[in-house]
């Protein structure tokens, strides 16, 4: 189970943590004196919980298990989407699944989120994926009877890859 900062403060240190401004806007510049006083606080027993931790895995001797762990963490393959991960998390029904489509418009969004650095519902939800991947469209005209032109992915030059994927599919 993953154990957040103030719940690791509270058992390991018994510190209660002030978590009220963690969902602020921390985007804003410059910081307020408020969100800086907070931050300062937020870090200020991470040096203890540092001590602490390397405590535990000395005693139960997992360092093994935490240098694998980490390892796998820190290899940025670990963070590339995998589309068959994603297919299987969505919930499709079974007349968009017959086409071999919907992945090749799913890696599209993938590319879209991260060159935005948006979330991938944020360029296109898994319900509107499935309804491009299924009416393919490839000009405006045929876009706008989805009725999503507000949608990132649909924008830019993202909409004319959008149209060329949807001609090569049509294609295949």
């Amino acid at each position: 189970e993953v154990m957040g900062y103030g719940r690791l403060c509270k058992q390991l240190l018994n510190v209660t943590i002030d978590k009220t401004m963690q969902n602020a806007e921390w985007l804003e510049r410059p910081l307020t004196d408020e969100l800086l006083e907070y931050a300062i606080k937020d870090v200020e027993y991470l040096p203890s919980l540092y001590r602490e931790l390397c405590q535990t895995i000395d005693r139960r001797k997992l360092w093994n298990t935490y240098d694998s762990r980490a390892k796998k963490l820190l290899d940025p393959e670990f963070y590339k989407p995998k589309i068959d991960k994603i297919l299987k998390k969505m919930s499709y029904n079974s007349k968009l699944t017959s086409t071999s489509y919907l992945p090749y418009f799913l890696q599209l969004r993938e590319e879209c989120a991260q060159s935005l650095d948006i979330p991938r519902s944020y360029c296109a939800s898994d319900q509107e994926i499935m309804k491009i991947s299924q009416y393919l469209p490839k000009n405006d005209a045929e876009l706008s009877k989805l009725n999503m032109d507000n949608i990132p992915l649909v924008k830019g030059n993202f909409k004319k890859r959008l149209f060329d994927l949807s001609a090569g599919v049509k294609e295949m």
